[in-house]
């Protein structure tokens, strides 16, 4: 199973993105950006580790994310997860058959690593390139599976909900409580005016009944009307139509 270490990266005012390896003190490198800083930390702890291996020294165990994030010297940074290259086997001598006009260009283009790490190393980047398409497309299969599952939440909603048309109902609510509250307006306006009518009855009968001169004078007018009827009575007989 391949290492994996974790990069520091910092970036101070007006200066590249800094990258530092706590587990492997001395190897340091920058980038003048994020993606640039991650290539470099990733060619710098495979140089530093081939520097190990060629001086004898065994690869130091990589910490864990919260280990190293505890430390203090950790904090501002921002930790990024960087994939060590398997140690290198022995070598082993192989027999291959390529045409002669393309080993003449890997020649031309081997350089001091002659033909065996040049192919050596066009095979690394073949079966880099190969695990980076699996996990591309394994992340667009997550994704997808995701985007598939939201989809179905979305369908399993009832009713979906119209803002504006609650908008509308709201305004409407509130127009019908204001008609309602004018109209107990207007009915405590009336009422009001009819117990002023009433009141004003009420004094007015109660001056009527405190004149003792109109008092007296109905009394006076109600006893002739009693004689005048006494002196003349109504007259029996006989109606014929």
């Amino acid at each position: 199973m391949t290492d994996t270490y974790i990069a520091l990266l910092r970036k101070e005012a007006d200066s590249d993105y800094g990258v530092e390896f706590p587990d492997l003190p001395g190897c340091v490198t920058a980038g003048t950006s994020l993606d640039d800083a991650a290539a470099m930390a990733r060619e710098a702890l495979d140089f530093h580790l081939e520097g190990l291996a060629a001086e004898g020294q065994p690869r130091p165990k990589p910490s864990a994310l919260a280990d190293i994030l505890a430390k203090a010297e950790s904090s501002g940074a921002l930790p990024v997860l960087v994939p060590a290259a398997k140690p290198k086997g022995r070598a082993a001598r192989v027999s291959v058959t390529i045409e002669e006009h393309l080993l003449a260009e890997i020649d031309a283009e081997a350089g001091p690593g002659g033909r065996s790490g040049f192919l050596a190393q066009a095979a690394r980047n073949a079966l880099g390139g190969a695990r980076a398409l699996d996990n591309v497309a394994k992340t667009i299969d997550e994704t997808l599976a995701r985007q598939s599952a939201l989809v179905k939440v979305l369908e399993n909603i009832p009713v979906i909900v119209n803002m504006k048309k609650i908008d509308a109902m709201l305004n409407a609510s509130d127009s019908a409580f204001k008609n309602i509250f004018d109209q107990i307006d207007a009915a405590q306006e009336r009422f009001q005016h009819l117990f002023d009518d009433m009141e004003a009855m009420r004094r007015r009968m109660d001056a009527l009944l405190g004149n003792k001169n109109l008092t007296a004078q109905a009394q006076k007018l109600a006893k002739r009307g009693a004689a005048k009827s006494r002196a003349n009575p109504a007259r029996k007989g006989r109606v014929t139509a």
